[in-house]
């Protein structure tokens, strides 16, 4: 009876707050390594099938059995995961994506934090800017993004497009299913219209008189806010 008061409740919750918060960043960082594992290893076995096959007979039949052989013995030795749907996916992964190199890209401080996802209006047109102009500067794979998110850009075979959406469903936390609807959207030509569209009318401008320049300014900028700078 005199020990009934040891376990009593405490009156604040906020030590085991707190450890619960602890517990669940580990578990995102466990997911977020293994996803990123994950994906690195199936580019990594794309790789593999590709070049064993550029050493083959270039018949197609080989191309099958190859792939048809190798999903048997996976699957015996891993069980199920490794069909010959899947591997055919981690051989077009790997060509889609072989000018990048086999891991994890490094955030600098702060990008990874979640609660400092973009807010801004027109954000998209940064990503939008990647795309365009540095498109040959993303090397590696974004720890954000999963098998499911590759699989789904992979369908983009324009490269400007598929590295914008990319970018921002790694930077606005995208689900697969908010990426797949993006993209069947044509968000990224959709924004590029809108940014070709700026570029000439700022080329334009040069040329014409002040009541006619503020005329077209106001006009761009009903169609920005219209278009172009949006929350997605």
């Amino acid at each position: 009876m005199g020990n009934e008061n040891i376990l009593e409740k405490p009156e604040s919750n906020s030590l085991f707050d707190r450890v619960v918060a602890i517990l669940e960043q580990a578990r995102t960082k466990v997911v977020r390594t293994i996803s990123g594992e994950m994906v690195i290893a199936y580019w990594l076995i794309g790789r593999e099938i590709v070049l064993e096959l550029q050493k083959g007979d270039p018949r197609a039949e080989y191309g099958i059995n190859l792939i048809d052989y190798l999903s048997k013995q996976l699957n015996k030795k891993y069980g199920r995961g490794y069909s010959t749907t899947n591997l055919r996916y981690f051989r077009t992964f790997y060509q889609t994506y072989s000018d990048r190199i086999p891991e994890i890209r490094h955030l600098p401080c702060g990008e990874s934090d979640h609660s400092k996802k973009r807010h801004l209006e027109c954000g998209v047109l940064a990503g939008l800017s990647i795309a365009v102009e540095k498109r040959n500067s993303i090397k590696g794979f974004h720890p954000d993004l999963g098998w499911s998110h590759y699989r789904a850009l992979m369908k983009v075979e324009n490269k400007p497009a598929r590295l914008f959406y990319e970018v921002e469903a790694a930077q606005q936390l995208w689900s697969v299913s908010h990426l797949v609807r993006q993209i069947h959207s044509h968000l990224f030509e959709r924004l590029l219209k809108i940014w070709s569209f700026t570029i000439i009318c700022l080329n334009v401008l040069s040329s014409l008189t002040l009541k006619s320049a503020n005329l077209l300014i106001r006009i761009s900028a009903k169609w920005t806010v219209m278009f172009g700078c949006m929350r997605i």
